[in-house]
């Protein structure tokens, strides 16, 4: 566990798909902070120009070590007589868990809570009730203060409560219940939050096939492609789609009778579904372990309503301007900034990203969510324009701008929207139709093992909102409009096109240890060699490796 580097990291130690922005007032000082609870949601009057909600973030001082699995059990863990009460955009939502751990504005590793896995649970309107944090039920609390104090100021916010077998009860706050299920993109999560809840505001075109039960969808402008299951959820599902609309329904009615916004969020299904879950057992009635609280849902298998799921992403008229070869910069478009240290990296900003700024996305950390997704096809019909090569801006400064979450909203120079979206996906290197100069590349590579006696596993990883590892990289020009080469590539002919790189993740032959990962790119010209460059993960963020600000590789066995 690295307490230093604010890096994220999956709960079976493998070191999380990306860097995430840190968010600075999260955390006042030096020290480890745990996230106690998920509170309302509102619209600061102290956040200027800002239209998606806010969500209050609950937080303590943590007075034990991260790693002390029975120390942060107790209620003495964390200094819950002085918390700290934090807005951050709901866009947030799908990087912070109850539970969770932050320094210095970032995500730590997963604390070692309990984790337990509960099979055949039974969703229905008997056995699952929407319940308030502070419920009393035959003579107890449901969530005792003496034993989990971080709730103690959000004893009206609303979690679900699952009738089990034997006397026991599942507890899942909502807002996990939206992290979890509709938390696959920024994007998402703002819509669902944002207004009532409209087709349209999802796809744009729905087509689906009852006798296969494929499913195809025209996504809406902006929304990735990681949540295209999700969305599909939604679009054939009634409990799905009920869930979905609650989410700002409740909010509304919160707010129109003047009281604190806690949003309804019930699980998106009705049936039997086996849940694994990280949190810890309470008692009830003097009873032990009688209520496990849910701090944050890992797994659940309920199955898809589909057997296949293929989508389209809308896009914006700027991405499909680009599509059609177009050259124009448009007005506002920003450049990635020259990001080489962890302290360089772009700080999240509490305000709405600006409109007609190019977008970033960044992988979401955690593990695998639906297992049903597995057994089932999904893809990307048509040519990526969640993550297009096109056109980006170099300023002579070389400066960089703020990071919002969400969508955006209005003009200005508030910063670029980041959407927070699933992992990158993996596939075993097969030379095959692969490109020369990613051959050549990974002959070097293995190389530097085989030499040691090693023969690496070696992986191709796909970007999330990419439907192949080999990707174009986009065009970077300067004020004038000149292009600058290092992005261009020159035939043997003298005719020129884009470059091309791939993500590749070096580990040990059984995958038990990951040694790197690398961004390959081809040469400038048909002469030159590819070069290769460790990176933090497969980001699709990656002009600043591309202009040299990353060293040759070092990924070495040791």
């Amino acid at each position: 566990m690295d307490l230093q580097s604010g890096q994220v990291v999956f709960s079976r130690g493998e070191r999380a798909a990306a860097v995430l922005p840190p968010i600075p007032e999260l955390t006042p000082d030096e020290g480890v902070w745990r996230v106690d609870w998920l509170g309302e949601l509102s619209y600061p009057v102290t956040v200027p120009m800002q239209s998606q909600p806010s969500m209050q973030v609950t937080l303590s001082a943590l007075h034990c070590r991260p790693d002390d699995h029975d120390a942060l059990l107790l209620p003495s863990a964390t200094d819950h007589a002085h918390q700290r009460d934090v807005w951050v955009p709901v866009g947030v939502l799908p990087m912070i868990a109850i539970g969770s751990l932050w320094r210095k504005g970032a995500a730590l590793a997963r604390a070692p809570y309990e984790e337990a896995e509960f099979v055949n649970v039974a969703v229905n309107g008997r056995s699952a009730a929407i319940v308030k944090a502070g419920l009393s039920l035959d003579e107890g609390f449901l969530l005792p203060l003496d034993e989990h104090p971080g709730h103690r100021h959000h004893t009206q916010s609303y979690c679900v409560c699952v009738t089990l077998s034997e006397g026991k009860r599942l507890i899942v706050p909502c807002l996990e219940l939206l992290r979890f299920y509709f938390g696959s993109s920024s994007h998402l999560i703002h819509r669902l939050a944002h207004a009532p809840l409209r087709d349209e505001a999802l796809w744009q075109a729905k087509r689906f096939d009852e006798k296969t039960r494929h499913l195809h969808l025209d996504l809406a402008g902006r929304l990735s492609g990681a949540s295209a299951a999700d969305i599909g959820r939604i679009a054939l599902s009634k409990a799905a789609w009920q869930a979905a609309s609650t989410i700002h329904a409740s909010c509304i009615k919160h707010a129109s009778l003047r009281e604190p916004v806690y949003p309804y969020c019930p699980f998106p299904f009705y049936g039997k579904t086996s849940l694994r879950a990280s949190g810890r057992w309470l008692s009830h009635a003097g009873v032990p372990r009688s209520t496990f609280l849910v701090f944050q849902l890992l797994s659940c298998s309920h199955p898809f309503p589909f057997a296949s799921l293929s989508y389209e992403v809308g896009g914006t008229k700027a991405f499909r301007r680009r599509q059609r070869g177009s050259n124009k910069m448009e007005k506002g478009t920003e450049t990635v900034a020259q990001l080489r240290h962890a302290e360089d990296r772009p700080k999240l900003s509490n305000r709405d990203p600006t409109r007609g700024r190019t977008r970033r996305t960044r992988p979401n950390f955690g593990a695998e969510r639906f297992p049903d997704l597995k057994r089932k096809p999904v893809w990307l019909e048509r040519v990526d324009l969640a993550a297009p090569a096109g056109v980006l801006l170099r300023r002579p400064d070389g400066s960089f701008d703020l990071v919002s979450f969400g969508e955006p909203t209005h003009t200005g120079a508030a910063g670029r929207g980041l959407d927070v979206v699933a992992a990158a996906t993996a596939q075993p290197f097969e030379e095959g139709d692969t490109p020369g100069f990613l051959r050549l590349a990974l002959r070097q590579a293995e190389q530097r093992f085989t030499r040691k006696g090693i023969a690496p596993r070696i992986e191709l990883l796909t970007p999330s909102g990419y439907t192949q590892p080999v990707f174009t990289l986009p065009l970077l020009v300067d004020e004038q409009g000149v292009i600058d080469p290092v992005t261009v590539f020159t035939r043997s002919s003298g005719g020129t096109r884009q470059r091309q790189g791939c993500f590749v993740r070096l580990s040990a032959p059984k995958g038990e240890r990951v040694y790197g990962v690398l961004m390959i790119l081809e040469g400038a010209t048909h002469r030159d060699p590819p070069t290769l460059n460790e990176v933090p993960a497969p980001e699709v963020s990656f002009v600043a490796r591309i202009l040299g600000k990353v060293s040759i590789a070092s990924a070495q066995p040791s």
